[in-house]
């Protein structure tokens, strides 16, 4: 049980090397928990559309998903997953506003696996659905157009 551990404990340290030597991002392995979650905050709002947008984050950080998720939490006082969620719900909103594309494009290009995953994170978030929300949209701009 011991030499699992050590033999565990050195393929950590030996992956940590591997990443400080190979690595092309300018994250140091000795950050704070606050400049981690400060990096991971600011990749999350260029990358928001990856999918694997997490598990990138982590990788750049060479941190695993569970430590980011926990440094996140303490950090901001919130789940990373709804923080993710919410920033891809705001770019999702402009793309409904702009109406130039479907529904289920706007949810894959926000980072959602499909369509469902996309309504189920934006009736959370916004209280009703993305058609919904279009559909407010067009009733909005109708009376408008009817006041002038």
């Amino acid at each position: 049980e011991k030499i699992k551990i050590n033999i565990q404990k050195i393929l950590l340290l030996l992956t940590d090397i591997y990443y400080n030597i190979h690595s092309e991002s300018e994250v140091t392995l000795n950050q704070t928990a606050t400049a981690r979650v400060d990096y991971a905050i600011e990749y999350f709002q260029k990358n928001f559309s990856s999918p694997t947008v997490l598990t990138d984050a982590a990788e750049k950080l060479h941190i695993s998903i569970t430590y980011l998720e926990r440094i996140f939490k303490k950090t901001m006082d919130t789940n990373l997953h709804k923080y993710l969620s919410a920033i891809r719900i705001i770019n999702a909103k402009r793309l409904l506003e702009s109406k130039t594309m479907s529904v289920s494009e706007i949810a894959l290009a926000c980072g959602f696996n499909n369509i469902v995953s996309f309504s189920r994170a934006f009736k959370r978030i916004e209280g009703y659905s993305p058609k919904e929300y279009q559909k407010s949209l067009f009733t909005k701009f109708i009376s408008e157009v009817k006041k002038n």
